[in-house]
C-alpha cells in the first residue's frame, strides 16, 4: 500500500533526478522499477542494438561489393586490349558491334596498304532540343544563323555526305561556320554516331592572365630569358607586377613615351584596351597612392622597336591546330595580316589623367576612336574608319614584298627566311607554355584550333600578343575573295586532319604491330597546307627546316641579320669616301698643294661623320 501512495504521489510532476535509488524518470513522472525487470530491459536494449549492427554491417558490405565491382568494370574499359601494355591507362570507348566491326575491316585495310577510310562528318548522339536555348552551342546559335548543336550532335546536311571536305569547295558558309565554332564533331572513320565524340577544348587558356603567367612558368622551368618571344608583360592583379609597373617602368619601357596597353584579362576584340605611355604612368603614380594590386587586368609593353609598314602598324593573325593532345602533335598554318588604316607617326591624343580602366565597361564605340584604332589591328577597327577591307586584311605575302622592298631582293629573302622561323618558334614557344594545363577527362580524344596575333621587331624577331581559343570567323563583312578562299581551305583541311589522327590513334590501339603514329615513316595524307612543326614520340623529325626548338627549348632574339638598306647605303658611301681619301692623301705626297692638304682633311672629316651615323 505504500508503494503505491507513492505512485500517487509523484504523478503529474515534472521530471527530477533520483539519486541512489532504483527509480526511473519519465518526462513527467517517475516509477519505480522492480531490480529483475530493470536487467530484462537492459538485455533487450542490447539484443536491438546488436541486431541494428549487422543490418547496417549487411548494408556496407553490399555498399561496397557494388563500388569494387563498378571500379573494376572502369578500370577494365580504361586498359588496353590484351597484348599491350596494360599498366599505360588509355580510354577504350564502348561502340556498338556491327560499326565496330566495320571499323576493323578499315583497320585491316589500313595495315595492308596505308589506305584511308571513309572520310565525313556525322550526327552525334545528343539530340537537338528545341525550345531550350541554353541546349545549343551557344556561338552558333550566335554566328550561324541560329544553328543549334549540342556537342556537334546536329551539322548542317551537306557536312554529312562522305569524303574529305579539302576535296569539296562548295561548302556554304553556315557549314564552315559550324567546323569553326563547334564544340565537338562526330566523324565517319571514328565510328560516327555509334563511336567517338571529338572534343574541341581551350577554353580559358586565352586568358591573358594565365597566359602570362604560363609563358613565366615555362621561362622559369627551362632557364630562358624572359620576354623573348612575348612583349613585356606584367600582371597588375599580383603585386609585384603591379609595383614594378607603377614604380620602376623604367626597367621597361626605355623611352619616356613608350606605349603601354592596358588589358583586361577576359577581354576580346580590343574594346576593352586602354593605351598610356610610361612618362603619364610615372606622374599618376606620383599622385595616386597605394595603387596596388588592380585586379582583372594586364599591362603589355608595345613591342620594343616594332616593323611597321609604310608607318601603318600591324599584327599577323597565324593559326594553331593541335589535332591529337595524347599524343601532342602542332600544326602551324600562316593565316593573313591585320593592317590599321591610320599612320602611327601622325597620332596625337589627350593625355591620361586616371587609371581607372579595370573599373570601366567595354567601350562600344572604342573603335570610332582614331587614335585606339591607330594602335589596335582588330579588324572592327579599321572597318570603322574604311570600307576597303583589302586595306584592313592583307595576304601573308606582303610580308616578302615588303622586306625585299626595304632591304633589297637578296637580303629580303634572308630577313623572310629569318622571320618565317622566328614566327613558328614563338608559337611552339606559346603552345609549350600552356601545355600541361588541365584540360579536362575529354583530352584523349581533344582538339585544339587557335589563332595567336603575332607582332615583329625591325630585326624581324617574332613576339606572340594573344593567344585565341575560339578565333572570330568575322561575321557581317565583304571580305576579299583570297581570304574568303584561304578561310574556307584552312578549316576543310584541318577536319581532314583531325580525323584521320583519330583514327590512326584508334589503330595503334587495335594493332600492335603497326605504329601509324609515326609520322616520318607514314606521314598525314591529309596534310597540305597545314605545316607539322611537332609531334611527340613516333621518331618523327622535321625535313626542310632546321632551327625549330624542341619542347623545353629556348627562344633568343637575334639583332644581326637583316640590315636596312639605309644602313646599306651608308657602308657604301664609307666605302667610297675611303677610297676617295686614300687617293688624295696620293695625290697630296705628289704635290705640296695646300688645297689638296685642305680637301684630304675634310674627307677625314666626312668619313668620320659617317662612321658615327653607321654606329648609331
Amino acid at each position: 500500500m505504500d508503494k503505491e501512495r507513492q505512485k500517487e504521489h509523484l504523478k503529474g510532476r515534472k521530471r527530477r533526478e533520483v539519486h541512489g535509488s532504483p527509480w526511473h524518470l519519465g518526462q513527467y513522472m517517475a516509477t519505480w522499477t522492480a531490480p529483475e525487470e530493470k536487467e530484462k530491459n537492459e538485455n533487450e536494449k542490447k539484443r536491438r542494438r546488436l541486431c541494428s549492427c549487422k543490418r547496417q554491417n549487411r548494408t556496407f558490405f553490399v555498399v561496397m561489393s557494388f563500388g569494387i565491382l563498378f571500379l573494376l568494370t572502369l578500370l577494365h574499359l580504361m586498359l588496353p586490349p590484351l597484348g599491350e601494355d596494360r599498366v599505360k591507362l588509355v580510354w577504350q570507348p564502348a561502340l556498338d558491334a556491327s560499326v565496330l566491326n566495320r571499323t576493323k575491316q578499315e583497320f585491316l585495310v589500313f595495315k595492308e596498304n596505308q589506305s584511308l577510310p571513309t572520310f565525313g562528318i556525322t550526327g552525334g548522339r545528343y539530340d537537338k532540343k528545341t525550345g531550350k536555348k541554353s541546349d545549343c552551342n551557344t556561338r552558333l546559335v550566335k554566328f550561324c544563323n541560329g544553328m543549334c548543336s549540342k556537342h556537334g550532335s546536329s551539322p548542317p546536311e551537306e557536312l554529312k555526305s562522305p569524303g574529305l571536305l579539302q576535296l569539296r569547295g562548295n561548302l556554304s558558309e553556315d557549314s564552315q561556320c559550324f567546323l569553326w565554332y563547334t564544340n565537338a564533331i562526330w566523324t565517319r572513320p571514328t565510328a560516327g554516331r555509334a563511336g567517338l565524340m571529338l572534343s574541341r577544348l581551350g577554353a580559358g587558356v586565352d586568358n591573358k592572365a594565365y597566359f602570362a603567367q604560363a609563358v613565366s612558368e615555362y621561362v622559369e622551368r627551362n632557364g630562358c630569358k624572359y620576354f623573348q618571344f612575348t612583349p613585356p608583360t606584367l600582371d597588375l592583379g599580383e603585386q609585384h607586377g603591379c609595383f614594378a609597373f607603377f614604380y620602376n617602368n623604367a626597367r621597361y619601357a626605355t623611352s619616356p613615351q613608350a606605349l603601354w596597353f592596358l588589358k583586361k584579362s577576359k577581354g576580346s576584340t580590343g574594346r576593352h584596351v586602354r593605351l598610356i605611355t610610361r612618362e603619364e604612368v610615372e606622374q599618376i603614380a606620383a599622385k595616386q597612392q597605394d595603387m596596388c594590386p588592380r585586379s582583372g587586368g594586364l599591362a603589355s609593353l608595345e613591342v620594343p622597336d616594332m616593323w611597321t609598314i609604310k608607318g601603318h602598324k600591324f599584327d599577323h593573325r597565324i593559326y594553331v591546330l593541335v589535332p591529337s593532345m595524347e599524343p601532342w602533335t602542332i600544326f602551324f598554318r600562316p593565316g593573313h595580316l591585320r593592317f590599321s588604316v591610320f599612320n602611327h607617326t601622325n597620332a596625337t591624343r589627350t593625355r591620361a589623367k586616371k587609371l581607372v580602366f579595370l573599373n570601366d565597361s567595354d567601350n562600344s564605340a572604342a573603335e570610332t576612336d582614331p587614335y585606339l584604332a591607330t594602335h589596335v589591328t582588330n579588324p572592327r577597327f579599321g572597318l570603322a574608319h574604311t570600307n576597303k577591307s583589302q586595306e584592313v586584311l592583307r595576304p601573308v605575302e606582303t610580308l616578302r614584298s615588303a622586306l625585299e622592298e626595304e632591304l633589297g631582293v637578296t637580303r629580303g629573302r634572308q630577313a623572310w627566311r629569318k622571320l618565317s622561323l622566328s614566327v613558328r618558334n614563338a608559337a611552339l614557344s606559346a603552345i609549350f607554355s600552356v601545355r600541361y594545363r588541365s584540360w579536362g577527362q575529354n583530352s584523349p580524344w581533344g582538339y585544339l584550333f587557335m589563332a595567336m596575333d603575332v607582332a615583329y621587331d625591325r630585326h624581324q624577331n617574332a613576339f606572340v600578343l594573344d593567344l585565341n581559343s575560339g578565333p572570330s570567323f568575322y561575321h557581317g563583312s565583304e571580305w576579299p575573295e583570297w581570304y574568303v578562299q584561304d578561310r574556307s581551305a584552312m578549316i576543310r583541311e584541318a577536319a581532314d586532319i583531325i580525323q584521320e589522327l583519330a583514327f590512326r590513334k584508334l589503330v595503334s590501339q587495335q594493332e600492335t604491330s603497326l605504329n601509324p603514329l609515326n609520322l616520318t615513316a607514314m606521314p598525314l595524307k591529309t596534310a597540305k597546307s597545314w605545316e607539322m612543326l611537332f609531334a611527340e614520340g613516333g621518331g618523327w623529325r622535321h625535313e626542310g627546316r632546321d632551327g625549330l626548338i624542341k619542347e623545353g627549348g629556348c627562344v633568343s632574339l637575334s639583332y644581326q641579320d637583316a640590315q636596312p638598306r639605309q644602313r646599306q647605303k651608308q657602308v657604301e658611301e664609307l666605302k667610297k669616301l675611303k677610297t676617295e681619301m686614300f687617293l688624295r692623301i696620293q695625290s697630296t705626297m705628289e704635290s705640296e698643294d695646300e688645297d689638296e692638304a685642305a680637301a684630304m682633311i675634310r674627307s677625314i672629316h666626312r668619313i668620320l661623320h659617317a662612321r658615327e651615323q653607321l654606329n648609331s
